[in-house]
């Protein structure tokens, strides 16, 4: 196995273009479970296919690799740059690990919203129960129509008032585009509608 001396040894960017080497990082956190400093696991994530992400957080909380805290510095940053994150992780286990690590903001621990607040989202329709969504309409119509890197359009504009224990964390700094503002939330008990005047 390379890990063991790849954590141990300076950063060298070749080497992690290594494929056998991601395996091996991915497996390192999903089947042996040992513990990890958490600036070596913070190499590691940056240095992995955003698409893997979701899978390593989720088997490194659950195998107690890392504590909570680390998870939580990483969650809404792997959530906002992987390009489905309700395919690669089940709804549940995000919730679980949002729920574990606390409210944060660009992954920093914070105090979260106090007061209702109204949130869009452009979607399919069968999609309005998904954990994005935005304070900022004008991003919503963007998603919708596909203006810009949103192409080819995401359909209608869904509506809802965001109870503030419903907030999960918010993306706004670790965002590629710093025009966004990403608010992931719990969306099962949501009162959802469609946007009027899309």
């Amino acid at each position: 196995m390379m890990l063991p001396e790849a954590v141990t040894t300076d950063f060298a960017p070749r080497m992690w273009d290594d494929r056998e080497l991601q395996r091996d990082i991915n497996r390192y956190i999903t089947k042996q479970a040992r513990p990890m400093r958490p600036d070596v696991f913070a190499v590691i994530l940056d240095r992995t296919d955003p698409d893997q992400l979701p899978n390593i957080l989720w088997h490194a909380w659950r195998r107690r690799v890392v504590p909570a805290d680390s998870i939580g510095e990483h969650l809404g940053r792997a959530f906002a740059h992987c390009a489905r994150p309700s395919e690669l992780l089940t709804q549940q286990r995000w919730l679980t690990l949002f729920d574990a690590t606390g409210f944060r903001i660009d992954g920093e621990p914070a105090d979260p919203p106090t007061d209702p607040t109204r949130l869009y989202r452009a979607c399919r329709p069968q999609h309005t129960r998904r954990m994005s969504w935005t304070p900022d309409l004008h991003v919503a119509r963007a998603y919708a129509t596909g203006e810009g890197h949103h192409a080819p359009g995401a359909g209608r504009i869904y509506t809802t008032v965001l109870d503030p224990g419903d907030v999960l964390a918010i993306n706004d700094q670790v965002l590629e585009n710093p025009d966004e503002t990403e608010w992931i939330v719990d969306p099962r008990h949501l009162d959802i509608t469609p946007h009027e005047g899309n």
